[in-house]
């Protein structure tokens, strides 16, 4: 089964989202610790902020890496398993509001189809949102 962060890369609509994976070393955690369910926010979600907000997260790892740690959630859910959650803890701590149906969940790989998800051999589930 495919590597996660292979998943993002190829997509290729994952940049900013993988770029801080990789500066805050979460990449390693969603490569070797056990079952994970992201919510990754697409490039398109990252140029809504504000003018220079990510960079100013790039250059503060800890936030970076707290902003990060909330879109990540400790093991494997799917979307029907998310779409009938009220919340969800995620890996920073935070106790998130589900709304599955303003959310639009999806996959983005062309081979997916909306509303399913991504299995990887470390049993992650990847659920994008944009």
């Amino acid at each position: 089964m495919p590597d996660l962060m292979n998943i993002f890369l190829e997509a290729g609509t994952f940049r900013m989202f993988v770029s801080g994976l990789q500066a805050t070393e979460l990449v390693n955690l969603l490569r070797n610790n056990g079952s994970f369910t992201v919510f990754a926010p697409n490039d398109e979600a990252f140029a809504k902020l504000p003018k220079g907000a990510y960079k100013r997260l790039q250059k503060n790892v800890p936030q970076l890496n707290a902003v990060l740690m909330y879109h990540i959630v400790a093991g494997k859910h799917t979307i029907n398993d998310i779409s009938k959650m009220d919340t969800v803890k995620t890996i920073q701590g935070q106790e998130v509001k589900i709304d599955a149906h303003k959310w639009h969940l999806h996959v983005t790989p062309k081979s997916m189809t909306q509303t399913s998800q991504i299995t990887t051999s470390k049993q992650t589930t990847a659920l994008f949102m944009l």
